[in-house]
């Protein structure tokens, strides 16, 4: 048999008295899809344009990080430059108070020492023999010790 509708397909199904019958459906939905053409891939979009959107956004970051690197390399440079400096001048000047607060202290005491020659005297071949003295008493000092210590 053949049905009215002429352009839906028909199938023929067994009938239970053994004669065969046509039946009309509608085409399955798997069979329209495999069937019907694919979307064009567009990569430009989906692909191309976010990679080199995200390649341009790395590089601008690269760039900012190593100003930011060079920034702070060049400040830790200039920082451990003037720290001796600025630690001579504060050590300078403590030690200078420390200084300034003995002598005061012994003038109080009376007991202030005049200043050793080298601080005011440029005359060098003095201080040489100032030394050599007070190295050879020294070591007549040291001499005179070992000696009483010996006779025990």
């Amino acid at each position: 048999m053949t049905s009215s509708a002429g352009s839906s397909p028909a199938k023929s199904i067994a009938s239970p008295i053994g004669s065969p019958k046509r039946v009309d459906h509608e085409p399955s939905p798997t069979l329209s899809n495999i069937s019907a053409p694919f979307p064009g891939f567009d990569h430009q979009n989906a692909i191309v344009r976010p990679f080199a959107a995200e390649a341009e956004r790395d590089a601008a970051f690269q760039k900012q990080l190593s100003a930011m690197l060079l920034e702070a390399t060049l400040e830790t440079h200039a920082w451990a430059a003037t720290r001796p400096r600025f630690e001579t001048e504060s050590t300078l000047k403590s030690l200078e108070e420390r200084i300034t607060v003995v002598i005061e202290t012994e003038t109080e005491q009376g007991t202030l020492r005049p200043p050793p020659s080298f601080f005011h005297n440029s005359n060098s071949s003095t201080l040489f023999e100032k030394t050599r003295q007070n190295i050879n008493d020294f070591v007549g000092k040291v001499k005179t010790a070992l000696s009483a210590l010996a006779s025990f």
